[in-house]
């Protein structure tokens, strides 16, 4: 028997193998393509939290209630939405942890129990915290930046907290959002706006369009965990409540 080939069937049968070659290719690269913007999606998704505190379990969050009167509510209205609820120095942590870079946004407002200007809520807020509290009047934070607004007299401060001892990092800034000196600075029952800026070196907080910036060395601070406070129950009238609403958090 005689072998024999077909040049013609032979070109055929080559042509077609490099067409498939070619899908092949094509079809791998655009599979790439794809898992590398799912990737990517995912990342972004993981590194960007936006919290309109419409879940009822408050999944996202953690709490420590150190004071004997703390509570932490959720509160949802037609007007304003859901938002967070913090009474007596209650603490709410982020169950997310920000290591390096990261920017919060979100907005604050402060319930008025008729004290004053002394007795008006405190908005505080931890930066590289690993979320550990002293369970001893004034139930301080133990580490981590340390921010406070004081809403009755409008003082904007940054301390570093290590082994439970407060160290102001800068001068305070003055927010004055209320011209009649007898009131409250910044007004309570409206909403104002937030924003906290750091890094492992330095953090810039915003309230209410008035800026503070600080530095600190990064052995200083252990955690990475990001919480908001307000202000420990104390003389009359008592009770303090501070609301939060529309937060933001990503990694830029």
């Amino acid at each position: 028997m005689q072998d024999f080939c077909d040049s013609r069937m032979l070109i055929r049968i080559v042509g077609c193998n490099k067409r498939r070659g070619k899908e092949r290719e094509i079809l791998k690269s655009l599979l790439l393509s794809a898992a590398v913007l799912l990737a990517a999606a995912c990342t972004a998704q993981a590194q960007y939290i936006e919290e309109k505190f419409a879940d009822p379990k408050l999944a996202n969050w953690s709490f420590h209630l150190p004071h004997q009167y703390g509570n932490v509510g959720r509160l949802v209205t037609e007007k304003d939405g859901g938002q967070l609820v913090l009474g007596n120095r209650a603490y709410a942590f982020l169950r997310k942890e920000f290591p390096g870079a990261f920017t919060v946004r979100f907005e604050w407002q402060w319930e008025d129990m008729g004290g004053g200007v002394a007795y008006a809520d405190h908005l505080c807020i931890l930066l590289r915290a690993t979320g550990s509290v002293s369970e001893k009047r004034p139930f301080l934070p133990e580490d981590g930046i340390y921010i406070v607004v004081d809403a009755g007299y409008g003082t904007l401060n940054i301390h570093k907290v290590a082994n439970g001892k407060v160290e102001r990092l800068v001068d305070e800034k003055r927010v004055r959002l209320e011209p009649d000196e007898k009131k409250p600075a910044i007004p309570a029952g409206q909403w104002h706006k937030v924003e906290v800026v750091g890094d492992m070196t330095a953090v810039t907080v915003s309230v209410a369009g008035q800026t503070l910036k600080a530095q600190f060395a990064e052995k200083n601070v252990k955690g990475a965990l990001f919480g908001v406070s307000n202000r420990e129950a104390v003389g009359p009238p008592g009770p303090h409540r501070s609301r939060l609403r529309s937060l933001e958090a990503f990694v830029p």
